[in-house]
This record gives structure tokens, C-alpha cells and sequence, in this order.
């Protein structure tokens, strides 16, 4: 087998390269492709950081999207995770040629304290350890064809180690015009638009806490499909109401009515850990009242309140059962990817709330 590699480096010797090996046969043809494959495909560690959470996930959320489109794997660890290290390390030693290819996310949860003067000699000491295994974690995935995303809830961290393939992004609070532009382009983003004049207006209600800011005009891109976003309309959905419960919000998710349901995306986790195990139970409910008879059933249902059960099914009317088999599945799966880690409570019961 033979290729003409006198000819410049170019993009079309490139093509001609990989079009010959591709018309090849046997472990060599695979094993040169994946050499020039690998030139063009760099792996590379991103270090995320900065006050503003919510840029910083939009950010990663971007690059997940990246990698999983490239058939990659992601695997996300926190640093609150017990054998974190160890979880994180053993992907850097997986670099043989047939290897998985994954795709690393830390995260490194915050501390209380920012100011290294207001912290214990414990806590110092451990800040001390985690940046030594972080600074170990880099220097391992700078030799490995692993892909690394460590995302700092905090402020920015001075490691050392950080080479060619290590690209840093930090993300700070937006002021003024940045931010009148950043609730623009993500207006845009929801499909739908806000004036200049109008997210001037909702900075002063809410400030600059972008994360906030979205959940606002998400709410408003909700409610109001495919109509511009007005200081009214913000107004008329911006306030939680204290008479609106549990009980109002799980009928909005049964008969799908967005204006109840942008009101999940004003829980915090807790809330929203609380919402999504009710859920769950309340479609098990439902399926079970509609199983045949039997004693497993009887047993279920002597525990179920007559009038929540009534309600249940009532709003579930007109919900099939195959239906109702598809949300149950979906919220135990999203569930699940919620305990691992790989999203949050809020972002699990988001997820399925506006998918169905």
C-alpha cells in the first residue's frame, strides 16, 4: 500500500488520505486513519470558573452537546462525590487505541467562604488538597486522548501545569450594556424578543443575576408563544402567588397548561426534588388504579387518600395509559441521571415538565 507523501500538507491530500484508507481493508489502514483522525481532533481540558453560574453552564451545556454529537461519552463528577479522584484519574489511564472515548465534566462545588482569612486551618487544608489533585488531574489528562471540563463554582484558581491544550474561561458578572445585549440574544434564543428599553426594566426588578433574568423570560416566551416580551406581560408572570400549591401545579403538568407550568422554573432544588418525587408518585397512582385487580393492587391502594386519588384521575382523564407509561419511565430516567449527578433536581423536573 502505498501513499504519495511528498505532496503538501493540504487540506486535499488530507481528503485524498483518508478517502484511500477508508477504501482499504486490514488493522493498518484503521490504525494510520486514526493518526491523522487525531491530528485534527485534539483532546482539550477546559478550565471553567466565575461568579456567574449560569453563563458558565450554558457554556459547558454547549460543549456537552459538542461531544455527545461526536458519539462521546459524558461522565460527570463533583467534587462533593466520594472517590472523586480516583473516578476522575482512572479516565486519564484510559488511553489505548481502543479506548473509549470520553468526556470528563468536575465540577468543584463552592465554598462557603471565599476569604482564605475567614476560613479554619481544616478548610484551608483542604482548599491546599484540592488544588494539588486538580493540578494532578491536568498534568494526567495533558498526556491523554480524554477530554476534561472542570467547572470551578467559585472564583477563578491559580494551577499550575496548564499546557497547549488547556483553554481557560471565566465568567464574571455582566453590568450595563453587556447585559442588556446577553437578555436580548437569549430572548432570541427562547424564540421570542425583548426591547433595549424592557431589559433595562426587568435588570431593575431582578438585578443582574442572569440566571434569574432567564427563568423570567422563559416564563414570559411560555405563556405568551411567539408575541414580543412586554413590561405587562413580564409583570403578569413574574410574581409567585402564595395561594398557587402543590396541588394547582400538579393539575397545570396533568391538563399541560403553560402558565401553571412555568411556574416550575421558580423552585429552587429542594422544591424541586419535593415536585419530582410527587410526580412520580402521582403517575404510579394513576397506573395502578387503571391495573387489573389484584392483591398487590388492593394492598397499593388501601394507602391511597380517596379524594387525592379522585383528583388524580380526574385530571388524567384524558391521558392515555401508554401515555402515562412514557412520563413515568421518562421521570424515573431523569430521575436517575439526577442522583449520578449528571443534572440537577431543578433541571430534571424542567426537563420533563416542558417535554410532554
Amino acid at each position: 500500500m502505498h501513499f504519495d507523501f511528498c505532496v503538501a500538507f493540504t487540506t486535499d491530500f488530507y481528503a485524498q488520505v483518508v478517502k484511500g484508507l477508508r477504501l482499504s481493508c486490514g488493522a493498518f489502514s484503521f490504525i494510520i486513519f486514526y493518526i491523522f483522525d487525531s491530528c485534527y481532533n485534539v483532546p482539550m481540558i477546559y478550565l471553567v470558573s466565575g461568579p456567574d453560574w449560569f453563563r458558565a453552564k450554558q457554556y459547558i451545556d454547549k460543549l456537552i452537546r459538542e461531544y455527545e454529537a461526536k458519539q462521546c461519552r459524558v461522565v460527570s463528577v463533583s467534587t462533593d462525590d466520594e472517590n472523586w479522584l480516583e473516578t476522575v484519574l482512572q479516565y486519564a489511564k484510559q488511553d489505548s487505541l481502543f479506548s473509549e472515548q470520553n468526556c470528563v465534566v468536575l465540577s468543584i462545588e463552592a465554598q462557603k467562604k471565599d476569604d482564605s482569612e475567614d476560613l479554619s486551618e481544616e478548610e484551608l487544608q483542604s482548599a491546599k488538597d484540592k488544588k494539588q489533585n486538580l493540578q494532578a488531574i491536568i498534568k494526567a489528562f495533558s498526556h491523554a486522548n480524554q477530554e476534561l471540563v472542570i467547572w470551578n463554582r467559585g472564583r477563578k484558581m491559580a494551577l499550575a501545569g496548564k499546557g497547549a491544550k488547556t483553554q481557560e474561561k471565566e465568567f464574571s458578572h455582566l453590568r450595563g450594556e453587556k447585559l442588556f445585549s446577553w437578555i436580548q440574544e437569549y430572548a432570541k434564543s427562547c424564540g421570542t424578543s425583548i426591547s433595549k428599553l424592557c431589559s433595562q426594566d426587568i435588570c431593575l426588578a431582578d438585578g443582574d443575576d442572569t440566571a434569574l433574568l432567564a427563568h423570567e423570560i422563559q416564563k414570559c416566551a411560555l405563556c405568551f408563544p411567539n408575541e414580543k416580551i412586554t413590561k405587562e406581560r413580564l409583570a403578569s408572570v413574574s410574581s409567585y402567588s402564595p395561594e398557587f400549591t402543590y396541588f394547582n401545579w400538579l393539575q397545570g403538568v396533568f391538563e399541560n397548561n403553560w402558565k401553571t407550568k412555568a411556574i416550575t422554573l421558580e423552585f429552587d432544588d429542594g422544591e424541586a426534588a419535593q415536585r419530582l418525587a410527587g410526580l412520580i408518585n402521582a403517575v404510579r397512582i394513576v397506573l395502578v388504579s387503571r391495573s387489573q385487580p389484584c392483591a398487590e393492587r388492593a394492598v397499593f391502594m388501601k394507602n391511597v387518600n380517596p379524594y387525592w386519588l379522585r383528583n388524580l384521575e380526574q385530571w388524567s382523564a384524558n391521558i392515555s395509559e401508554q401515555t402515562l407509561e412514557q412520563w413515568f419511565a421518562s421521570l424515573v430516567q431523569y430521575d436517575m441521571w439526577a442522583l449520578s449527578h449528571r443534572i440537577s433536581k431543578q433541571e430534571a423536573l424542567e426537563r420533563f415538565v416542558f417535554s410532554i
